[in-house]
């Protein structure tokens, strides 16, 4: 159910590893291309189109919030 994903993803205390932030924007690229992986992830022109956010957290290792 998304509702309950996107209330899980946004709570306070959820952190994402660099891991599982790569993962989550390559899926919703994917789901972008309506599940049809092209020749890029995404209808992009080149991979530098893509530019990911720097993780809210720097020490003792990157994480990203839910809600970046």
């Amino acid at each position: 159910d998304h509702i309950a994903s996107s209330v899980l993803l946004t709570k306070k205390d959820t952190f994402l590893t660099r891991e599982e932030y790569h993962h989550l924007l390559y899926s919703a690229c994917a789901m972008a291309n309506q599940g049809e992986i092209s020749r890029k992830c995404c209808m992009i022109k080149s991979e530098r189109d893509i530019h990911p956010i720097f993780p809210a957290i720097w020490k003792p290792y990157p994480l990203w919030t839910g809600k970046q």
